[in-house]
């Protein structure tokens, strides 16, 4: 085999993989509408949204099988709106997963209410069931359970669960959009779904979110904490209800333009990246000492943020992950590791005073997140998991060949690491 690229070999590719964002002239025309129209934010109070605005959330309502979406500033601000709208607050337990983006439990902190990290699968990544149920206390008041980078989580389980100790669900599907549980779209599964736009999402605006929910209440409530204070009311729709204390939550008309463009051509992406990540999982699966995440036969349609496959360094001349995606990235493929564990965030690394953790309203024991150890959140994390951005999937096979190419020759020449 050739000498490794990170020991002064030639890499086995040199060209870049498919750029993101992706962008055309659908989002120029669109942009060019709302320069023109000089509506680029707020209507005002008859409105609450611009056309741009309304257009795409009930595109993507329709889209998600939704019956409302409500736009917003970003996905942790659309956590933290549904957890609002929920009730959530002050001596309330969220139950989170373990390995997530931070914002999925910096949402909770926002609210005042205490975070709960669980454990995760260790065939999917995502939270694992039987450790919500272990975690559940009387203080519990919801889940969020995260479709995370490549996979849904068990909403089977998870929905039994809620309905069986009264627990609101709040699904975290940032990195999913479009994918499907039995032929029904995550985000309208649970009470509410939360959506982002951020600028590495699968469909993006550069920052930007979106709510889902089936009860008009809910969204009626969203509205509220997205515009100030108003609940739109379409009974009387030149009337408001003052009755949520909310802020300015809002996206602009030049946002929902781009998002616009992003939904229409989503299907198409995500068939693509489903593509080639089925083929992907078959050619590296090949490999001692690779292992693709599990697939579940009820998940009938997977997005994909991030494809994520394990690495077993014992199969590798037992050389570390760190070392591996080193070499992958040498090789000219953007192999990265995943997140770490969220309660090993600097935030969750010194003493949380006043509320939650330590205020009147909370009467569980006190927090130290410290003292946590999720031997599988962290097992995924620091030894074996490994994660490709969703653009490497847009490409062609010969871009695939060449991620199994690169793994291949790794393999190989293991020992000179």
């Amino acid at each position: 085999m050739e000498k490794l690229a990170i020991n002064g070999g030639v890499p086995v590719r040199q060209q870049p993989f498919p750029q993101w964002p992706v962008y055309g002239n659908r989002e120029k025309q669109l942009l060019d509408e709302v320069l023109k129209s000089r509506i680029w934010g707020f209507p005002g109070i008859e409105n609450l949204v611009g056309p741009k605005v309304k257009e795409l959330e009930e595109k993507f309502a329709n889209f998600n099988g939704s019956s409302y979406a409500i736009c917003c500033t970003n996905g942790t601000v659309s956590l933290e709106i549904a957890l609002k709208t929920m009730e959530i607050g002050p001596g309330d337990e969220v139950i989170v997963s373990a390995l997530t983006w931070v914002a999925t439990a910096q949402a909770v902190l926002l609210v005042n209410a205490v975070p709960v990290f669980v454990d995760i699968n260790p065939e999917t990544y995502c939270i694992g069931s039987e450790e919500i149920e272990e975690a559940i206390t009387e203080r519990t008041k919801a889940i969020i359970p995260v479709h995370l980078y490549g996979k849904v989580a068990d909403m089977d389980a998870i929905m039994n669960i809620a309905k069986k100790y009264g627990l609101k669900i709040i699904e975290d599907c940032a990195h999913q959009h479009g994918s499907e549980w039995i032929g029904k779209k995550v985000g309208s599964i649970g009470d509410i779904g939360s959506f982002s736009f951020q600028s590495s999402k699968v469909m993006t605006s550069g920052e930007g979110g979106m709510i889902t929910t089936d009860d008009k209440t809910i969204a009626q409530r969203c509205r509220s904490y997205v515009n100030v204070w108003n609940i739109y009311n379409e009974e009387s729709p030149n009337t408001n209800k003052y009755a949520y204390f909310g802020s300015n939550a809002r996206i602009t008309e030049f946002q929902a333009a781009v998002l616009l463009a992003q939904l229409e051509r989503l299907d198409e992406q995500i068939k693509k990246r489903e593509g080639n990540a089925k083929y992907l999982s078959a050619e590296l699966g090949k490999i001692l000492g690779l292992e693709p995440l599990a697939d579940n036969s009820k998940v009938t349609r997977q997005s994909y943020y991030v494809y994520v496959f394990k690495y077993k360094k014992e199969e590798f001349d037992g050389k570390s992950l760190k070392n591996f995606i080193k070499a992958l990235r040498a090789e000219g493929i953007p192999g990265d590791h995943l997140y770490e564990p969220v309660y090993k965030s600097p935030m969750f690394g010194y003493d949380l005073k006043g509320c939650p953790l330590t205020c009147k309203f909370y009467g569980g024991e006190p927090v130290d997140y410290r003292k946590l150890n999720l031997p599988v959140a962290e097992k995924a994390s620091y030894v074996e998991g490994v994660g490709l951005p969703q653009s490497v999937l847009l490409g062609g096979r010969k871009d695939m060949d060449d991620i199994v190419e690169a793994v291949e020759k790794i393999k190989a020449e293991a020992h000179s690491l």
